[in-house]
């Protein structure tokens, strides 16, 4: 579990070129070999981009600048977008949003993944965008790209919008996708079945 969080002062390439991988060491009883790489897009001031992956239980953090000319790097397995503002809402919190606590997150379930997780993981492709509406007409907004049909996509095809008070359910588990789904609390447009695949993937483990 999360002990020591980043400080509001620390920038976003701090968290996750220092914080971030410090993190993991610390958790990382029963991690080795390789993991999928994860790419981490963040916009605005302070933003950049990183690949993230796993190297013989070692988190290995990459920033880099595609510079003019340069050959295209690889395809991460999963493309995550955000802006700076929601980066820091997740670590910081934000008085308009729910809460994004991490404290009760394992870090090192997301990089050590099990047999049936995996499997679930593997069979995802598309791309797909979450939006919580909060108060004051704040939004927190993330892209998610999974598999070589979602990293080509132009933009997410597929777009779930819920409430602040609901997504606090659905992070405490109090509801599950499928109910919030039913009673219109959970909206999708676009691919739902893409959408029920995700959200029950990281409902086990996203217990914030």
């Amino acid at each position: 579990m999360i002990t020591a969080f980043p400080s509001p002062s620390d920038t976003p390439a701090a968290i996750l070129e220092t914080w971030l991988p410090a993190q993991v060491a610390k958790e990382r009883a029963g991690l080795s070999g390789g993991s999928p790489c994860l790419r981490v897009t963040l916009s605005g001031p302070g933003g950049g981009q990183w690949d993230l992956y796993l190297d013989e239980g070692v988190l290995v953090v990459e920033p880099f600048v595609l510079a003019p000319g340069a050959p295209r790097p690889a395809d991460p397995d999963v493309w995550l977008r955000l802006g700076v503002r929601d980066f820091a809402a997740i670590f910081h919190g934000d008085v308009d949003l729910p809460d994004f606590s991490l404290r009760n997150f394992d870090l090192s379930t997301l990089w050590n993944p099990g047999a049936a997780d995996l499997e679930a993981f593997q069979k995802l492709e598309g791309r797909i965008r979450f939006e919580v509406n909060g108060r004051r007409h704040r939004r927190f907004s993330l892209d998610l790209a999974f598999g070589r049909k979602g990293i080509l996509a132009g933009r997410a095809r597929t777009v779930v919008t819920v409430d602040g008070a609901t997504c606090e359910k659905l992070s405490q588990g109090t509801v599950n996708p499928l109910q919030a789904l039913i009673s219109g609390q959970l909206r999708v447009e676009g691919d739902k079945g893409l959408a029920m695949q995700v959200l029950l993937l990281t409902a086990s483990r996203l217990r914030l």
